[in-house]
């Protein structure tokens, strides 16, 4: 069978502008939306190497029209992200239509709508696997035997993936119950009230007995107590939430107009320079070359893009052998779990938080989906595997002024404030 990609456009670039701090190009453009969305969507893609690739979005000012129509409070509260966020949108597109992927919105339809169709579309047709990628638990509606998500959790470092097993696990129901909870517990971050009074625990005790929400108000008179007259009180509010939280599969796109993917080498590499995201064009150099295969003879390209590869590699490790360590500075793995386990260590970074070196959270600025838990290790004497670490990400930091601010003015100085409530530790 093909495999279908499908992106949530939004949900995937909030995660990576609200993840990746204040990251922008020299001329002061901010990225910080782009390299996240860059980062965890062409992962996905290497992984699983699709036949079509679509980002869905929300249309501006229109997507929610139908919704608000049938409740105007939909999604009210909902906080305005900041102009840079809207800024980095342009480049967004730009990127996309350089990876040779499709890009889709509508009137009236929301990226869930589009993606709830385009799901449909495919499994009717029995000829796609699909994959979506979404933060966004609404897509567990669409869940099927033939299709999975994978859910951003943490930021943009980690990845969950849901099929249906899963989703029954997780929530105590079997799937198509999925949106029958939902009309019952609500939810929050869209403002659908549900049945207010009766959470996630009630309404799955509700739906093992009765099935779904003709169900429960089937056998209304069975139920008693506060319960009881709680359903009845927001009876009308549980069907409303049941459409306001429905996907909808009849948004005005078609499967067969997507393009298949197409990977053009050069142009992807030329984006991602242009955003100035050259941790990407490492990563990702080597692999494009196995999905562009036509791209790998365009040759004499490909072949001084390696050959100057490996002398910018022997440069990077020259620089970094000449990087020196500062005098008492305290280089780990993993600072803060450190601190939870040992008192003396813990006391030690509070007397110095400024002589400190937390080598997994550099290697998360400065590539997300690379750090590894490569455990604690205990004592305050160096390790010289932490000590070429250590140089190894000074000298990408010296590349990037702005990431390395990032790390030294933000993440940093948090560390020593990362102790448990039950810790021990005592930081006055």
């Amino acid at each position: 069978m093909k495999k279908l990609v499908i992106i949530d456009g939004k949900s995937v670039f909030y995660r990576g502008y609200y993840a990746m701090g204040n990251l922008s190009r020299k001329d002061g453009t901010p990225t910080s939306g782009v390299y996240g969305f860059a980062t965890i969507a062409m992962e996905i893609v290497r992984r699983l190497s699709p036949d079509k690739v679509v980002v869905a979005w929300d249309k501006a000012k229109t997507s929610t029209r139908k919704r608000l129509e049938i409740y105007p409070e939909y999604k009210a509260g909902r906080v305005k992200p900041p102009e840079d966020f809207f800024a980095q949108i342009p480049l967004l597109h730009d990127l996309i239509s350089a990876l040779g992927w499709g890009f889709l919105e509508c009137d009236d339809y929301e990226a869930d709508d589009i993606i709830g169709t385009l799901a449909y579309q495919a499994i009717h047709s029995s000829a796609w696997l699909v994959y979506i990628v979404s933060s966004d638990l609404d897509m567990l509606q669409v869940v099927d035997e033939n299709v999975k998500m994978y859910r951003l959790l943490k930021g943009f470092s980690k990845l969950e993936e849901m099929d249906v097993p899963a989703v029954e696990e997780k929530y105590g129901i079997k799937k198509r119950q999925f949106l029958d909870l939902k009309a019952i517990k609500g939810d929050n971050s869209d403002n659908i009230p549900g049945v207010p009074g009766i959470g996630e625990k009630g309404a799955v005790k509700l739906l093992a007995q009765y099935g779904d929400l003709d169900g429960i108000y089937n056998h209304i008179d069975e139920i008693s107590g506060a319960v009881h007259d709680k359903l009845v009180a927001g009876k009308e509010s549980a069907y409303m939430s049941y459409k306001l939280a429905k996907i909808m599969t009849d948004a005005p796109v078609s499967l067969e107009e997507i393009p298949d993917l197409k990977i053009d080498k050069n142009r992807i590499i030329s984006a991602l320079k242009d955003l100035e995201f050259f941790s990407l064009v490492r990563k990702y150099n080597d692999e494009l070359d196995k999905l562009d295969p036509e791209g790998a003879h365009k040759d004499v390209v490909s072949r001084i893009e390696k050959i100057m590869g490996k002398v910018e590699e022997k440069k990077a490790e020259e620089d970094a052998a000449k990087i020196e360590i500062p005098k008492d500075l305290i280089i780990r793995n993993d600072i803060k779990t450190e601190m939870h386990v040992d008192e003396k260590f813990a006391e030690e970074v509070f007397k110095n938080p400024e002589k400190i070196w937390d080598v997994n959270q550099a290697e998360f600025l400065i590539d997300p989906l690379k750090r590894k838990n490569s455990g604690t290790q205990l004592g305050l004497e160096f390790n010289e595997d932490l000590e070429k670490k250590y140089r190894e990400e000074r000298a990408e930091f010296n590349k990037d002024e702005k990431l390395f601010k990032v790390y030294t003015e933000m993440d940093l100085p948090m560390i020593p404030f990362y102790i448990k409530p039950e810790s021990s530790v005592n930081p006055s």
